[in-house]
């Protein structure tokens, strides 16, 4: 549970994190920055902003000024309603971009953290030796022997049926 939450609370940082950066730089006046629903548990303002963590990690917020739609806007050039609607969108547009972002940047941690195990299974499908392949893999190729990272499955056939290690010369 406590991890779930964990992974929660990351995803609505990055996502509300998006929303706080596009109306930065669209100068929207942004009153709170929130992770978590309900009382207040620590935090600190700056900038006109109060970043706060808050008791229940089930969401967050970013709070802008002129953003209810409850009462008249001032008109005031800091309030999100007064920006075009071009701009409003891409205020909004920009939370789920953030965990697109997130996602792909994972995604790609994960690949390039597991990448070798993932060569391996793709040499398996070849028809290579996946133990033969693994050795290789671990040594500095020798003047002569193809580099199995970089090696097309063809080459990779090829040099393990027409090398030292086939038996055939």
């Amino acid at each position: 549970m406590v991890n779930f939450l964990i992974v929660l609370s990351v995803l609505v940082l990055f996502h509300e994190l998006g929303h706080y950066l596009a109306a930065r730089y669209f100068d929207v006046k942004v009153e709170s920055f929130s992770i978590g629903l309900g009382p207040r548990l620590l935090g600190y303002k700056r900038n006109g902003t109060d970043f706060k963590i808050c008791l229940l990690p089930l969401g967050g917020y970013v709070k802008m000024a002129g953003q209810s739609v409850i009462g008249e806007p001032t008109g005031e050039p800091g309030e999100l309603l007064s920006k075009p609607r071009w701009q409003r969108l891409i205020i909004v547009g920009m939370g789920p971009l953030f965990n697109f972002i997130l996602a792909i940047a994972l995604l790609a941690g994960l690949y390039t953290y597991r990448y070798e195990r993932a060569q391996l299974l793709r040499l398996r499908q070849g028809g290579v030796d996946p133990l033969m392949a693994q050795q290789h893999l671990r040594q500095v190729p020798q003047r002569g022997q193809p580099m199995l990272g970089h090696a097309t499955q063809f080459s990779v056939r090829y040099s393990m049926t027409h090398s030292k290690y086939s038996g055939s010369s």
